[in-house]
C-alpha cells in the first residue's frame, strides 16, 4: 500500500466511482449538513475555499453556490477532475472563480491561507491518515474551518464484513467486470435497505470490495484520530452525526483549563462511539472502558481477515467466527437487533466457508453510519 494505491486503481480502471445523483433534496442535504457542521450560508460569501479530492464535483457545487470569491479544486486523478469541470462549467459558465489542479493531497503546496479547506472521503484508507490530515489542515486561516470526513472501526464493522463475504464468494476466475457484476447482483437486496444511498451500486462495489486494501490494509482515521493529530492548533466546531453536547456553563471557563474542548470531544466521542455501528438505532450512552473494547474487537477483526485472505485455512476461518461471537456478546448489550444481524452473519459465513447456500435476511438490514463529517476551527 502507497499513497498512489487509490488513484493508480481509479486510473487503471479509469472510472471516478463516486458518480452520485442529484435528487430533488440535494441542496437541501447538503445545507443541512453545513448547518450541522457550524457553515451558515453567509459565511462562504467572498470567502476562500480549498478542497481537496472533490470527485466528480458534485457536492462542491453547492459550495460554490453559496459565493466564494476563489475556490481551488485539488484531485490527482483525470477522469475526476475532467467530470469536475465538465460540472462547473455546465452550472458556472459565466463564473471565473474557480480553478482545478492535478496533484496528490501530499504534493500539493501553495503560500496562501484559506477560510475554508475541505477534505471529504478522503483522508481515511490513506497510507498515512495523521500526516495527509495535518498536512491539508495546514492551509486554514487562523479563525477558518477544516472539514474533513473520518471512518470509523465500528462504522466501518458492517461493511467490512459485507465486503469480505462478498470477496471470497465470488469466483476468481472471472474477469474485473463480471465479479463487478455478480457482487453487485448479490448485494442488491443490501443496497435497498439505505433508502437516501444517491451512489451507483456498481460504483460502491468497486469502490469497496474491489479494492481488496479498502478492507484489509489501509489504516483507518476516527474522530478521536483527528481530534489529537490537529490537537494543537484546532478546536471541534460541529459534526455529523452530532456525538457532543456541551452543558458546561461558559462562566466556568479559566485560564488554567482553557475549558478544554478537545477533551471534552473525546470524552464524549469514547461514551458515543457504539452508536455509530447500526444507523438503524440510537442508543444511550455507555461506558466509554466498554466501547474501547469493543472497538479494540472490530480492528482485531480487520487483522484476521486479512490472514484469512493470505491463507484460507480452517483455522484462520474459526478465528474470525470466534471473534464474532464475542463482538455479538457485547453488542447484545445495548442492541439484540444488530446482535441478531451478527448471528445471521457467522451462519452465512459458515456456510461459504462449507460451500453451502446462503440466506442473508437478518444481516442485510445491518449497515453502520459510515464517514462522520468533523469541522474543526483553526484557533493558533
Amino acid at each position: 500500500m502507497n499513497s498512489t494505491s487509490y488513484v493508480d486503481f481509479y486510473k487503471k480502471h479509469n472510472i471516478c466511482p463516486v458518480l452520485n445523483n442529484i435528487d430533488p433534496l440535494f441542496l437541501k442535504k447538503r445545507a443541512a449538513l453545513y448547518f450541522q457542521l457550524g457553515i451558515f450560508p453567509s459565511f462562504l460569501k467572498d470567502k476562500t475555499v480549498l478542497e481537496f479530492g472533490p470527485g466528480n464535483g458534485i457536492n462542491s457545487l453547492y459550495t460554490n453556490s453559496l459565493g466564494p470569491k476563489e475556490y481551488v479544486l485539488v484531485d490527482a486523478n483525470p477522469t475526476s477532475l475532467e467530470n469536475c469541470k465538465k460540472n462547473f462549467q455546465d452550472s458556472f459558465d459565466e463564473h471565473d472563480n474557480y480553478s482545478f489542479v492535478n496533484s496528490l493531497v501530499d504534493d500539493f503546496q501553495t503560500n496562501k491561507k484559506f477560510d475554508l479547506v475541505i477534505c471529504e472521503g478522503l483522508i481515511p484508507h490513506q497510507h498515512d491518515p495523521k500526516s495527509c490530515a495535518k498536512h491539508a489542515a495546514s492551509f486554514t486561516k487562523t479563525g477558518g474551518l477544516f472539514v474533513l470526513t473520518c471512518h470509523d472501526f465500528l462504522s466501518f464493522l458492517s461493511e467490512k464484513l459485507r465486503c469480505f463475504i462478498s470477496y471470497i464468494s465470488v469466483d476468481k476466475d472471472w474477469n474485473f467486470d463480471q465479479k463487478v457484476d455478480q457482487i453487485t447482483a448479490q448485494l442488491s437486496s443490501h443496497f435497498k435497505i439505505l433508502k437516501s444511498m444517491n451512489r451507483k451500486q456498481r460504483d460502491w462495489v468497486i469502490d469497496n470490495t474491489m479494492q481488496v486494501e479498502h478492507w484489509t490494509e489501509t489504516p483507518l482515521f476516527s474522530v478521536h484520530d483527528a481530534i489529537e493529530a490537529l490537537d494543537e492548533s484546532f478546536i471541534p466546531v460541529g459534526s455529523s452525526p452530532k456525538f457532543i453536547n456541551d452543558l458546561r456553563w461558559y462562566k466556568d471557563l479559566t485560564d488554567d483549563n482553557d475549558f478544554l474542548f478537545n477533551k471534552h470531544a473525546l470524552e464524549k466521542y469514547w461514551k458515543n462511539v457504539h452508536n455509530l455501528i447500526d444507523f438503524r438505532f440510537e442508543f444511550p450512552e455507555r461506558s466509554a472502558r466498554a466501547n474501547k473494547e469493543l472497538y479494540q474487537m472490530s480492528i482485531n477483526i480487520k487483522k484476521l481477515i486479512s490472514n484469512y485472505l493470505a491463507e484460507p485455512s480452517n483455522s484462520n476461518g474459526e478465528a474470525i467466527i470466534a471473534l464474532l461471537y464475542e463482538i455479538k456478546r457485547s453488542v447484545e448489550e445495548f442492541s439484540e437487533e444488530t446482535a441478531r444481524a451478527i448471528q445471521c452473519y457467522i451462519d452465512n459465513l459458515s456456510r461459504v466457508f462449507n460451500q453451502q447456500p446462503t440466506n442473508f435476511t437478518h444481516f442485510q438490514n445491518w449497515w453502520g453510519r459510515g464517514m462522520q463529517f468533523l469541522s474543526l476551527l483553526k484557533v493558533d
